[in-house]
């Protein structure tokens, strides 16, 4: 799909939404996989999905559970929730919570008001299971749609999105529509790809146009940046990929994941240690941030990104 400029933000918008009405029969069919599978990772299961991505998934997932079993996804949840303490007992809207995100039911348990919107209705009900079985109902609302066409009357407090704002190809448009849902001052908590370090491009791009779900695939850019701080001021940011990413293909192979492994660890976790800079946090593949809404939106939507140059 070709780029747009902000200048036609209509016609951006009307693309989007038509790129989401086949994410969303894609996201059915992962929700459809996890369920036939016994709740395993939808990506690797879902028989739609080519076997290219099946099989990246796949190595993704051995990735996580190998942060998972040495305590490093626990300590990157351990500063998300940090980052979203205070923020998290007001109303909170979640962006793409599908079936239950790592983060759903701990903000549902803490905040005043929980909404919770995802293009899939399937993987709602499944989400819904899980908020009636803890009690919260009462003070929790799940929307099935499109952001883009995303109504209400309440203001947030807390907006978190865990690996979504990405799928949105025109941040141009995606960052003053949830800037306005919120209250002044309120926070954007999130989690995505970026493509800004040269090497990672060239490794995506190679890769990408063999992915099925390639076209909500919009790793953030220098422009993407440049878009979020018009909107939006950065207070802190970690991640980690930088190097490490490299190491992935490795990880697969029988042997070296053993010999590999704890090394492999080590980089993840000087990647994420390292201090929060502006310009440095975006030469990771995946980036963790928490940012306050702007006081209001500026005139001009677009930006020179110098911050990620």
């Amino acid at each position: 799909m070709a780029n747009l400029s902000s200048d036609d933000p209509g016609l951006s918008k009307q693309l989007m939404k038509a790129v989401n009405a086949t994410q969303a029969a894609f996201y059915e069919s992962i929700q459809a996989a996890e369920k036939k599978a016994d709740f395993k990772d939808g990506y690797v299961a879902n028989e739609r999905a080519g076997w290219l991505t099946r099989c990246w998934a796949a190595l993704r997932k051995q990735r996580k559970n190998l942060l998972k079993e040495h305590g490093v996804r626990e300590h990157v949840e351990e500063r998300v929730h940090n980052c979203m303490l205070e923020a998290s007992r007001g109303d909170v809207l979640e962006i793409g919570c599908f079936n239950g995100t790592r983060n759903s039911l701990w903000l549902a348990r803490r905040c005043a008001h929980y909404t919770g919107l995802d293009l899939s209705p399937s993987a709602l009900q499944v989400l819904q299971g899980k908020l009636s079985t803890e009690g919260l109902d009462a003070k929790t609302e799940l929307r099935a749609g499109d952001l883009l066409d995303f109504s209400t009357e309440r203001k947030f407090d807390l907006v978190y999105a865990q690996g979504v704002l990405h799928h949105f190809q025109h941040p141009e448009v995606l960052f003053p529509l949830i800037h306005s849902l919120m209250k002044p001052g309120a926070l954007l908590v999130f989690s995505d790809p970026v493509e800004i370090n040269l090497l990672l491009r060239i490794v995506r791009r190679l890769y990408r146009p063999f992915q099925t779900d390639h076209a909500w695939e919009w790793p953030f850019t220098s422009q993407t940046v440049a878009a979020l701080e018009q909107s939006f001021a950065l207070s802190e940011a970690f991640g980690y990929g930088r190097f490490s990413t490299l190491w992935m293909p490795f990880l697969s192979l029988p042997g070296l994941n053993l010999l590999l492994g704890r090394a492999y660890r080590r980089l993840v976790e000087w990647e994420l240690a390292r201090p929060f800079d502006q310009r440095k946090v975006w030469q990771n593949a995946v980036v963790y941030g928490a940012a306050h809404a702007r006081a209001a939106e500026p005139e001009n939507l677009v930006a020179t990104p110098e911050v990620v140059q």
